[in-house]
């Protein structure tokens, strides 16, 4: 009750005009997209245009490019402003390699060769793309692809769900990489949500109830083995003792679980979703939070690695996405005064009068010039868009929008290190194109499952 009372002081405190630094009045819808376009325009300067279509990896890791994306294109649901589009839309041609479609079939450089791409870090940019299908119409062309928005979602999905097995009951592993002694054998909580939440809009697009059954499938296993509880998520289970839950609690867990489960309800209206939100979003606000500030908890100890800085801005964009689809008005409450305390937090401590954040917002930290730092507040200030602006439409699809015309400066980049030539064997795992016959498994005409056999990814012994 009392970080209850304390989150609901915060919202009154900042109910019309966060005062600070700078400042951000919540009630004022062009203030905010003038707010989220400043940092995102910010954030894009850490990003110079190549063929892998990603930030540095010095900095940031190939995965976080994804994530990144994917808040563009909420932006662009929220708002209808292309600004950014173009770039955009560019980086994820290149970075699913072309006119392969394909995050898997190509060679990057020495940095991020393709056993480094696991099956959580392909599922990030797949949901940019498919953002990009429900921006632009799922049917229309991918810019420079030859291919429509679908086709690197169902792909992925595909190349992801081949690695499910029987070791522990199910679940899909983290890593693709069955030779790596340490960690081929985890199978992560995150790679299971990206998954549902990948299925859920991509049956929103074609109603294949596969991926539904599916995602269904894959929250029973969660639920049997111990790595939910009723209110908990905990971050996976090895398949070395399927009887110890790794129990450490990250943000983005239980933020991928409640978009997740918005998502899922958009696909098939079942109030089960949402009523099972519930209570993880009501862990994830008593459990991520300093003085009703959203906070990573390994923020507090100072040892966040660089992977865990970035996880605030899945749980505050899919915040976004609960809140549009749930009619439960608590949980919206809720959202809104986390949110809502969050962002006078990192307006008072953390921006400029330019919108350049630090990513700490609960200290006086200064603006720091660092790309996962303006990513964790532009996201939070996307999600502003998402929760306190009025106009933009209900529940997960766009509104109104007008995206203009776009494909017309694509081409299909060259040097990009596209390999046409077939599959790529990397580790245990080989990867190789698509085939009509293969993808009709959980195409967009095959309806109800008709079985797994024919993925075309395949473990190697």
């Amino acid at each position: 009750m009392g970080n209850s009372r304390a989150l609901l002081g915060c919202l009154c405190a900042f109910s019309t005009l966060v005062q600070g630094a700078t400042t951000l009045d919540l009630t004022d819808a062009g203030a905010i997209q003038s707010a989220a376009a400043k940092a995102l325009a910010n954030l894009l300067t850490y990003y110079t245009p190549n063929a892998g279509g990603v930030f540095s990896q010095v900095q940031t890791p190939w995965h976080e490019s994804g994530m990144i994306f994917a808040a563009f294109q909420d932006y662009l649901k929220y708002t209808g402003d292309n600004q950014f589009s173009n770039l955009v839309n560019n980086a994820l041609l290149n970075i699913s390699f072309g006119t392969t479609q394909d995050f898997l079939n190509g060679q990057q450089s020495e940095i991020e060769g393709l056993s480094g791409k696991w099956n959580d870090d392909i599922l990030w940019p797949s949901m940019a793309i498919i953002g990009g299908g429900e921006n632009y119409g799922y049917a229309s062309g991918m810019p420079g692809a030859g291919g429509d928005w679908l086709v690197v979602p169902e792909k992925t999905a595909q190349q992801t769900y081949s690695q499910w097995d029987d070791e522990c009951n199910g679940g899909i592993y983290w890593s693709r990489n069955r030779d790596d002694a340490t960690r081929g054998t985890y199978k992560s909580t995150i790679t299971q949500l990206e998954w549902m939440a990948n299925g859920a809009r991509i049956n929103v697009a074609t109603k294949n109830q596969t991926y539904i059954s599916i995602s269904d499938t894959m929250l029973s296993w969660m639920q049997n083995n111990g790595i939910m509880t009723d209110t908990q998520i905990y971050d996976g289970v090895d398949t070395k003792n399927c009887l110890s839950i790794q129990g450490s609690q990250w943000s983005y867990n239980y933020g991928q679980l409640i978009g997740a489960l918005a998502w899922l309800h958009q696909a098939t209206g079942d109030q089960k979703y949402l009523d099972l939100a519930s209570p993880y979003l009501a862990t994830a606000i008593s459990t991520f939070q300093t003085g009703g500030v959203i906070t990573e908890q390994c923020e507090v100890a100072g040892n966040c690695n660089r992977d865990q800085q970035g996880f605030k801005a899945i749980l505050v964009r899919n915040m976004a996405y609960l809140y549009r689809a749930t009619n439960n008005q608590n949980d919206q409450n809720s959202i809104k005064t986390i949110l809502g305390a969050t962002i006078g937090a990192m307006a008072r401590n953390s921006c400029d009068a330019n919108w350049n954040c630090g990513g700490n917002w609960t200290t006086d930290t200064a603006p720091v010039l660092y790309v996962r730092s303006q990513y964790v507040s532009s996201a939070l200030l996307v999600s502003a868009l998402g929760v306190f602006t009025e106009g933009t439409g209900e529940g997960l699809l766009p509104a109104n929008l007008n995206p203009g015309t776009l494909g017309t400066t694509f081409t299909n980049p060259t040097g990009n290190g596209t390999d046409t030539s077939g599959c790529v064997t990397k580790g245990a795992v080989t990867s190789c194109p698509l085939s009509a016959a293969n993808r009709s498994v959980l195409s967009r005409k095959a309806g109800l499952a008709v079985g797994l056999l024919a993925w075309t990814i395949s473990l190697c012994t």
